[in-house]
């Protein structure tokens, strides 16, 4: 197959402006691979992975795309990592045009491919747009350079900045942008600034999280040694970014996630919503038929297992059974709730429940319309307690 049948694929189609469906199924490619490790970062990855590498890496998903079971329309599509665009413009337009021979991808389909500002050219964001690439998610992370340092991020704002022009120029019109917001030994007005600064470069989608410190990563070794802020200055920061992304016209349309009219991240909708999705690459995680596995999490035992193998024999953890009833309605409660359309109460308006929704709507914790609950912004806050009243 040649460069460029590769990347002129026609199996992968232009999205209907505005469209946003969440019906059938969707698709997740893990790439391990990483310029340098950031310091928060708990994901599977790895950084000075060779080319040789992830040929093999690349052969791989093929290996497993080839296997995949093909019963139902694909609705979104995404790459995620690591950095995903290490792996090299013509080694992911392979992969899509597999997926797309494969699987029966919907022509509205949502295609993402996360990058970070400095990983890729102007040419090889050309080539990813032709190939069939419609959304970029782009690591921004935090506007102050010590912030970033701390982080463990290798760019700048000019990166970012010339990242954005390149993404435009190279017909991109749906980008989403990352901030980090809560980050120790910071002035609380920097979170603020970074979410103006994101605002001011227009992308149709921004998403806002709060950092943790997870086990195993260095920020998580360091953490005796830093002064992260109380939770009355996170929430003021939380509340303050909400507002700035008000204000430029970015509906809050879950926890950590907001977007201009019709850029929700359809991908992530899908999840929140309880759709299934397929897992391509080591650690990848699925949701089928009730079931919820994960793709065995070492490179070279992925690469492994796909040589003669089923599409399932990568896994490596997958259930004899779906989960139960109770377990499904817990994970509807816990997911849609995320979503600031939120779910529909069933029988918690009226049952066992009411007395608890009616002290948080008195709190300002959950507004509830119709049939339907949902969180506030500032029942999101304690989105936790929330759910776990409503669950019980």
């Amino acid at each position: 197959m040649t460069t460029n049948k590769m990347c002129e694929a026609e199996n992968i189609k232009e999205p209907a402006a505005g469209t946003h469906p969440i019906s059938g199924r969707s698709v997740y490619v893990h790439v391990p691979f990483c310029r340098s490790k950031c310091r928060y970062c708990d994901f599977y990855s790895f950084a000075g992975a060779a080319e040789g590498l992830k040929e093999e890496y690349t052969l791989a998903l093929l290996r497993q795309i080839s296997a995949a079971p093909d019963d139902r329309p694909v609705t979104t599509v995404y790459f995620g990592g690591g950095t995903p665009t290490l792996l090299g413009s013509d080694r992911l337009c392979r992969v899509l045009d597999a997926l797309g021979k494969r699987l029966d991808i919907d022509t509205g389909a949502e295609v993402t491919v996360e990058m970070n500002p400095n990983t890729q050219s102007r040419t090889d964001l050309e080539r990813l747009r032709r190939a069939g690439f419609n959304r970029l998610s782009v690591g921004f992370q935090a506007l102050d350079e010590k912030a970033r340092l701390l982080l463990g991020r290798t760019h700048g704002t000019d990166d970012f900045l010339r990242c954005m022009d390149a993404a435009r120029g190279a017909g991109f019109d749906n980008i989403s942008a990352d901030m980090i917001f809560a980050l120790p030994d910071t002035e609380p007005e920097k979170d603020i600034e970074t979410a103006e600064f994101l605002c001011s470069c227009k992308p149709e989608h921004i998403s806002a999280y709060e950092l943790s410190y997870e086990e195993g990563t260095p920020l998580y070794g360091m953490r005796s040694r830093l002064s992260p802020p109380d939770e009355e200055t996170v929430e003021r920061i939380y509340d303050g970014i909400c507002a700035v992304m008000k204000k430029t016209g970015y509906g809050h349309y879950e926890i950590s996630n907001f977007s201009l009219s019709g850029y929700e991240a359809r991908h992530n909708v899908n999840y929140w919503k309880r759709g299934e999705y397929l897992p391509f690459g080591a650690a990848a995680h699925g949701f089928i038929g009730g079931k919820r596995f994960s793709i065995i999490r070492d490179c070279g035992e992925y690469i492994r297992r796909t040589v003669g193998r089923s599409f399932f024999e990568a896994c490596d953890d997958l259930p004899d059974a779906p989960m139960s009833a109770e377990e499904a309605e817990a994970e509807r409660v816990m997911l849609g709730l995320r979503l600031a359309e939120g779910i529909d109460a069933g029988e918690r308006l009226c049952g066992e429940g009411a007395d608890f929704i009616d002290e948080c709507k008195a709190a300002g914790l959950i507004r509830t319309d119709g049939t339907r609950i949902a969180l506030t912004e500032r029942g999101w806050r304690v989105s936790n307690s929330v759910i776990a009243g409503l669950i019980l």
